[in-house]
């Protein structure tokens, strides 16, 4: 039998292109399969990522509520452990009652080249912690000779020092001034800083006066033309409204219109709702909490009326110098000037005092806790302002804390 080797030559080397050609195809199959492996495990990871991304979106603005500081959108970078960016966050942020919407958008790895998406819905009751200032406002703080604040003093609008001022630390060593306004802070006449320091005065304005001010022992540091955030809007301070309203209506009468007391009032360890404002002329004694809200302004024998709180007899003692009357005085829902909160001498007192119009203290009033004032604040001399723990409950105040009622990816 012959054999043709080159006819089994050319049948070898046809075998050997498809061989080739099927293996090749197979090569390029698995590398292709192996790219698209490798792809979703990288959309897979950084679909993962995008979800604590999110997370971290909400972290944060429960972090920024809780210190009173919060914007109603913001966006956020998170890292990793290695410092490298894991992805961004765009943050929405909404309150109905006491409710907040918080909403994030978690971008990985970045929010303009995002490979993996997630979007984070989460509700929450916020309950917003005590300030840590003896005295906030929003208008301007006047302090006539020979007032002490133990303490920091903060504002969003001018602070004025007459003169012959101590400020001493309060119980966690913190003392200063600082104010957001680009009026900035007069030390008009002599200042004084007690204790060890260092203590600042920091100002979106001129600091002027440095002169007058002289410390016992620590530093004082002068920081002006300073970026100092603004204090959130006075219509809502720390504690909710929402709640103490319901609270009052379960606990207390109700008083609908303006009311006047020439006869001791005794508080009851309750809360009184007076929604036309209220004036004291004799002494209120127990511990207890006063609300104003709403109502309307009018006159009682001629004489006109706020919708406020008032104490306009000098006569009338509210504790003693030893014995400080556990109380809080809270005027709210109101407009302007009807929005105040009127003292006269002779009151020693421990709790909150909140106030959207202006505060006016006259002479031998100290208060034990935190004041805040969403117009200006009036200190006449020997008034005592101490930052101090609230020592009797507000109802709806709360120590720093949040409730979640739901959270849900979208």
């Amino acid at each position: 039998m012959l054999i043709n080797k080159k006819q089994n030559s050319g049948m070898a080397l046809v075998s050997a292109i498809l061989l080739m050609l099927v293996l090749v195809i197979f090569g390029f199959a698995m590398v292709q399969l192996a790219g698209s492996e490798t792809r979703r495990e990288v959309r897979s990871r950084m679909r993962e990522s995008a979800l604590y991304v999110a997370d971290a979106g909400i972290e944060q603005a429960i972090h920024d509520i809780l210190n009173g500081e919060h914007e109603n959108s913001f966006t956020v970078q998170v890292g990793t452990y290695t410092g490298d960016l894991a992805g961004e966050a765009d943050v929405e942020i909404s309150l109905s009652g006491r409710i907040y919407t918080m909403t994030s958008t978690g971008y990985s790895p970045t929010r303009d080249n995002p490979i993996g998406r997630r979007i984070l819905e989460v509700k929450g009751e916020i309950e917003p912690e005590q300030p840590q200032e003896a005295m906030r406002a929003a208008g301007t703080i006047d302090l006539a000779s020979n007032v002490k604040v133990y303490g920091v003093i903060r504002s969003n609008n001018k602070v004025t020092f007459s003169g012959n001022n101590h400020i001493y630390p309060d119980s966690n060593g913190n003392a200063g001034v600082v104010t957001s306004s680009n009026d900035g802070v007069d030390f008009a006449g002599s200042v004084e800083f007690h204790g060890a320091g260092p203590y600042y005065i920091r100002s979106a304005g001129p600091i002027e006066g440095t002169s007058n001010v002289t410390s016992e022992e620590g530093a004082v540091i002068f920081e002006p033309d300073s970026y100092v955030e603004p204090m959130e809007e006075y219509d809502i301070p720390f504690y909710e409204l929402y709640s103490i309203t319901a609270a009052a209506v379960a606990s207390s009468t109700v008083y609908e219109t303006h009311q006047e007391f020439n006869t001791p009032f005794d508080l009851g360890g309750k809360t009184h709702w007076f929604k036309g404002g209220v004036t004291f002329k004799a002494e209120v004694t127990g511990e207890g909490t006063i609300l104003a809200t709403g109502g309307q302004t009018g006159s009682h024998g001629g004489v006109p009326y706020n919708r406020g709180i008032s104490f306009p007899n000098a006569s009338v003692n509210i504790g003693d110098s030893n014995d400080f009357q556990k109380i809080n005085l809270i005027v709210d829902d109101l407009a302007g000037a009807d929005a105040t909160i009127n003292f006269n001498s002779n009151i020693y007192m421990q709790g909150y005092v909140y106030c959207p119009g202006n505060l006016n203290i006259p002479s031998k009033v100290e208060i034990k806790g935190v004041v805040e004032v969403g117009g200006d604040s009036n200190l006449s001399s020997n008034t005592d302002i101490i930052f101090d723990t609230i020592a009797y409950e507000i109802p709806g105040g709360g120590s720093g804390g949040v409730n979640l009622i739901s959270w849900a990816e979208k």
